[in-house]
């Protein structure tokens, strides 16, 4: 139902964008995690480095992204919008991102006191 330029940029190039920022807001910051021992307030608070990092992240990835896309990117139908609603979509995972640590060190703490 949709041309291949549109489903190209939609699979590839939003995608693509959606994993640049998530990779560079929290990854540094699970590998830190993991090398904490349980949950602790350290873990909580490290937590929310991600969102602080990912939102400014998000913003300028998106003005460079609708700066330098080609013009045959730019000017297809609701281009902007979809770009947007991208870069919404990676700011409200990242809000999950405290959680996520959060299970994961409780989940580590368990096999820990387990074994």
């Amino acid at each position: 139902m949709v041309s291949p330029e549109a489903f190209g940029t939609a699979a590839i190039q939003f995608e693509l964008l959606l994993g640049t920022i998530l990779f560079m807001s929290r990854q540094g910051v699970r590998n830190a995690l993991l090398r904490v021992n349980g949950a602790s307030s350290g873990v909580q608070n490290m937590s929310f480095v991600p969102i602080l990092v990912g939102i400014p992240l998000s913003i300028l990835s998106t003005i460079g992204y609708i700066h330098f896309a080609s013009n045959e990117t730019g000017n297809q139908p609701h281009f902007r919008p979809s770009v947007l609603l991208y870069a919404l979509a990676s700011i409200v995972e990242l809000l999950n991102e405290p959680f996520h640590n959060l299970c994961v060190s409780t989940i580590f703490l368990c096999i820990v006191v387990l074994s």
